[in-house]
């Protein structure tokens, strides 16, 4: 959604609401904004980005924007720039401001580092962070406030990006509109912007070929918080970085060399799948695959792992970077289970219950084994409500509940598919043996009881209905119409009994159990 002219994120997970007779009332659910976390996420793949184009051996240009882009993901009311040091370090040159006009990249091209040449001149000449909350009111800005008119901003921070020995690399510049100071967070993020940058210019600058350079190489791959992995052709590991080592419970040593499959989980992952995608990203098609990995604590868990073509050091690789999504994908069995189960009594639900009987019916025409179903009734719910309050109702749904989950078999399913009403579908059962468990579920609940919250003891029983599939029958709704006659039946008759109806003739007599 927009608001207030920023994008926001809301991740929303919802399950429906069915009446008693399986229409759609509306939804329940909940949701989250997760706007923080969308943009971490890509200012992670925007550095992640410029990492692989380091590998790839990409012109610094590109990886500069990168570095920017992910500053400005995080926070998108930001405008940045990099602006490099000449050798001698007297003026600054624009190496990138991507989301800046070019008329101002080129208008501070040769900038002199001085003090009171705005922010970055200062920022260069006295070695530290400068913070101009307004430029059109600081003194730093008199010369140079058509500049802040032409990129549309207020505010101007600058963080000077130096070498390993104090010498000045170039500036890292944050233009807001707003006028205010940054916070300790902002200050953070620009001072490893900087840091960043400034690696990448250092080790440029000491070898102009980085991708021949193993300490090159290892100081950027360690600085990108995420796991990566590189892979080469054989598919073994070639390098791997802290995260990565953190994420499998391995040191590097142990490691390289080791093929992948080494750390995955057997029967879990599709070798040949991912040996394909593994190939498509070799040939220059980046792939995203799941992959479920045993950690050396013997942790399992999945994830999700982007592959990206590259070089390291002058042979083709496959460059990983693994996400452990095992939040993901429970909050995605979470919402499953929300969508095919009663919240109340937490028995499946009548969706539930009309997916798996329309299965357990194509399984009884093909192998000719006997369906049956029961239908029960609570006798007199409604009194129970209006006498004791819908507490005390629903405590007796959920003693139901649990009854049914210690009397029925593992095969049979129980499922609340009305107010009251629920259903039990019984696999491989003929009628005699069904009309057997209803009974003794009848009799297990007729001596049972709950308590209200002012300790009066409320005591229950149900009718039950039960019949036999018929092979003619088409759906499950022809045999729970039969089971409703016999729960009719049963209710006429007195109420806490037994009553089953034969498949065929049509107008077969009811039978007492």
């Amino acid at each position: 959604i927009f608001v207030d002219n920023k994008n926001i994120w809301h991740e929303t997970y919802k399950a429906p609401i069915l009446d008693e007779a399986g229409k759609l009332l509306g939804t329940v659910g909940f949701a989250q904004d997760i706007s923080a976390k969308k943009r971490a996420d890509e200012a992670i793949l925007l550095r992640n980005a410029a990492l692989a184009g380091l590998i790839r051996g990409e012109p610094l240009v590109g990886v500069f924007e990168l570095i920017v882009l992910s500053v400005e993901a995080e926070h998108p009311d930001w405008q940045c720039a990099i602006l490099l040091a000449s050798e001698d370090g007297k003026h600054l040159t624009c190496a990138a401001a991507p989301r800046l006009p070019d008329e101002y990249a080129a208008a501070i091209d040769g900038m002199v580092a001085a003090e009171g040449s705005g922010s970055c001149g200062t920022a260069a000449a006295l070695r530290r962070p400068v913070v101009v909350e307004n430029v059109f009111e600081h003194p730093h800005w008199v010369s140079y406030r058509y500049l802040a008119e032409l990129g549309g901003f207020t505010a101007s921070w600058a963080d000077p990006i130096l070498g390993p020995k104090g010498e000045l690399l170039g500036v890292f510049a944050v233009y807001s509109k707003t006028p205010s100071p940054p916070d300790d967070e902002d200050l953070a993020l620009m001072t490893q912007a900087s840091q960043l940058t400034g690696l990448v210019i250092d080790h440029q600058r000491s070898n102009r070929k980085l991708g021949k350079s193993l300490e090159t190489f290892r100081g950027i791959f360690e600085n990108v918080n995420e796991a990566l992995v590189v892979l080469g052709k054989n598919k073994t590991f070639l390098d791997i970085n802290k995260e990565a080592q953190r994420i499998a419970g391995y040191d590097r040593a142990t490691m390289i060399g080791l093929h992948y499959a080494d750390f995955g989980v057997p029967g879990l992952n599709d070798r040949e799948a991912i040996d394909r995608a593994i190939e498509a990203s070799f040939a220059g098609d980046p792939q995203t695959i799941e992959f479920w990995i045993k950690s050396s604590r013997g942790r399992i868990f999945p994830a999700e792992v982007r592959l990206y073509p590259g070089t390291y050091f002058g042979q083709q690789v496959a460059i990983a970077s693994v996400f452990d999504i095992t939040e993901r994908k429970t909050m995605e069995r979470e919402l499953k289970l929300l969508a095919r189960t009663d919240v109340l009594t937490g028995m499946s639900n009548r969706r539930e219950f009309y997916d798996i009987a329309e299965k357990e019916i194509a399984r009884h025409r093909r192998f000719d084994t006997p369906l049956s179903v029961m239908l029960l009734d609570i006798d007199h719910f409604k009194a129970v409500n209006d006498q004791f309050g819908h507490a005390a109702g629903d405590e007796v749904l959920r003693q139901l509940g649990m009854i049914c989950k210690s009397v029925l078999r593992e095969t049979d399913l129980a499922a609340r598919v009305g107010g009251e009403e629920f259903a039990v579908l019984m696999p491989q059962t003929g009628v005699e043996s069904a009309v057997e468990v209803a009974e003794r579920l009848r009799s297990s609940l007729a001596y049972t009881s709950v308590k209200t919250a002012d300790g009066i003891e409320v005591r229950f029983t149900v009718s039950i209905g039960v019949s036999q599939l018929d092979t003619r029958e088409p759906t499950i709704d022809t045999l729970l119409q039969r089971c409703d006659k016999a729960l009719y039946q049963a209710k006429s008759e007195g109420r806490n009994c037994v009553r089953w109806a034969a498949a065929a003739p049509e107008n077969a007599p009811i039978r007492s159990s």
